[in-house]
């Protein structure tokens, strides 16, 4: 679970709310329950050749990536309603909630005891790079038009 609300928490935490209030929704823990048990007990291993099947593989790509985008944009914009002239703030919120899996399992690997530091890691991928022009983006068009 800490994989899927990860963004959700890290951002929550980080602006000082409640970072348990996505468990809330039952229906978004179901759903990651069914495709956590689904993924390691499915017979066969057969949930998992369908996903890892091109074609499907493809469409599930996109949709993250629309999903992504929704959450630097409702990340900018809960940011926003925090802190109204804090643009740092509001790029760095609509950022973790981009690419909170990537900074949680930072963290899972610290908690593991696994740390192993790579180039990457510290410098960030082509992702991260993308993320932060889109969270600017999202930012200035949060900005008031005079």
């Amino acid at each position: 679970m800490l994989y899927c609300f990860g963004s959700y928490i890290l951002a929550d935490i980080m602006l000082g709310s409640s970072p348990i209030d996505y468990f809330q929704h039952n229906s978004h823990i179901l759903l990651a329950s069914a495709v956590w048990y689904l993924i390691f007990y499915c017979p066969l291993n057969l949930f998992y050749k369908c996903v890892a099947f091109l074609p499907v593989k493809l469409v599930l790509v996109a949709l993250k990536e629309v999903v992504r985008t929704r959450k630097i944009a409702a990340g900018v914009h809960h940011a926003h309603h925090a802190y109204h002239h804090g643009f740092l703030i509001m790029v760095i919120i609509g950022y973790v909630k981009g690419s909170g899996v990537a900074l949680i399992s930072n963290f899972e690997q610290l908690l593991r005891g696994s740390v192993f530091p790579a180039l990457q890691q510290l410098m960030g991928t082509h992702t991260h790079h993308y993320l932060i022009q889109h969270v600017g983006c999202f930012r200035l068009a949060c900005s008031p038009t005079p």
